[in-house]
């Protein structure tokens, strides 16, 4: 194998592949990614068994081939050299020969031979369709947040569910304490489907100007198509809350808060304790409080204009859910809801001009 390409073309390669790659890892071959050299391209693929990656860019292939290479040291190496045309070439002695025109800089790296492992890196694209990446993106972030980082016995929380219905989706989160969810429709999805925490944390991080992403959702595999980068990814098992029981259209509780002000008030309480604590928000006629549960550093509270005009009422809830969720939202207001203060609390974006509804729910702490 033999070929040249410019170094800001294959350290694009290598920085999306990194994100797929295990540096920890019960196989060699998982911290190694397949180099391939054909028809004026490179090919480079990876995978961590869970996830797969494949991306191309036009390079000046002299020699086709293929080969195993360990994917830190190369892209530690090709970040290292200067900014310019690169050669890499195999030779008998199994290694990977990385060298300027000039021969200013040569490196000689070991590989392996990929014939000795099983791995199909072919990503198909069954049944697939396209979607706004903008939106698409901006839904993820939305709701990963609220994701489950630790595996649950009962539910795959530790996924994000899409619901497709023809040519829409929906996306819901939940680690069951709290749920996000945005919403193109309410009837019954034709397909679930529960996707790796990771793979949807890869997705938001690629670097695109692409107006669409091809997707194909199967039973097992989940498949997206970013310009010229394909990942795969397998897929949860389909057990997820029924989070339509949730799901409420009236309240009798209710109120419009500026978001800005409402942040600002959240910020200054926050010096009294940590992240992980519990708030108090008492709710009165046009007025907020927000306090801090009484620790050994003491307490605080901030009050500040609301548009509320029920009887008060008061609640606690985790400091993080609320943060979250001001912070993903990019309108200028939010309502707040509830029926019963001690069960659910919702949260939404205020004339918000989305194609998605898009619902926060957390459940109150009990103190």
């Amino acid at each position: 194998m033999k070929f040249s390409i410019e170094k800001f073309k294959i350290a694009e390669l290598l920085s999306q592949a990194d994100s797929v790659i295990e540096q920890k890892t019960f196989s060699l071959v998982f911290s190694n990614l397949l180099l391939e050299a054909e028809n004026d391209k490179i090919i480079i693929s990876a995978t961590d068994s869970v996830t797969f990656f494949k991306a191309y860019d036009n390079a000046n292939v002299m020699e086709i081939g293929k080969t195993l290479v360990n994917a830190k040291k190369l892209f530690d190496i090709v970040r290292s050299v200067p900014d310019t045309l690169l050669y890499f070439e195999t030779n008998e002695n199994n290694e990977l020969l990385i060298f300027s025109e000039n021969h200013s800089f040569e490196f000689e790296l070991k590989t392996m031979d990929y014939t000795e492992y099983n791995i199909s890196f072919d990503i198909s694209f069954e049944n697939s369709f396209e979607i706004d990446a903008h939106y698409f993106k901006e839904m993820i972030h939305k709701t990963i947040f609220s994701a489950s980082d630790e595996i649950d016995k009962q539910f795959s929380t530790a996924g994000i569910m899409i619901e497709k219905k023809d040519q829409n989706i929906n996306i819901v989160a939940t680690d069951k304490k709290r749920l996000a969810v945005c919403r193109k429709f309410e009837e019954l999805p034709d397909l679930i489907s529960i996707i790796p925490k990771k793979m949807m944390n890869i997705i938001l991080k690629v670097r695109s100007s692409d107006e669409k992403f091809k997707i194909s959702l199967t039973e097992k595999k989940f498949s997206i198509e970013i310009g010229s980068i394909q990942y795969m990814s397998h897929l949860l098992e389909p057990k997820f809350p029924n989070y339509r029981t949730l799901i409420q259209d009236t309240f009798e509780y209710s109120s419009i808060i500026e978001k800005d002000l409402f942040n600002q008030n959240l910020k200054m309480i926050s010096s009294m304790f940590s992240t992980e604590d519990t708030i108090l928000i008492k709710m009165e006629k046009n007025l907020m409080t927000i306090s801090n549960l009484e620790t050994d550093i003491g307490r605080g509270k901030v009050h500040f204009d609301i548009d509320y005009d029920k009887e008060p009422v008061e609640f606690a809830v985790s400091y993080k859910n609320i943060a979250d969720f001001t912070r993903v939202i990019d309108c200028s207001s939010f309502k707040l809801c509830f029926n019963n203060p001690q069960k659910a609390i919702f949260f939404m974006p205020f004339e918000e001009k989305k194609d998605y509804n898009y619902i926060f729910i957390t459940v109150p702490v009990k103190i």
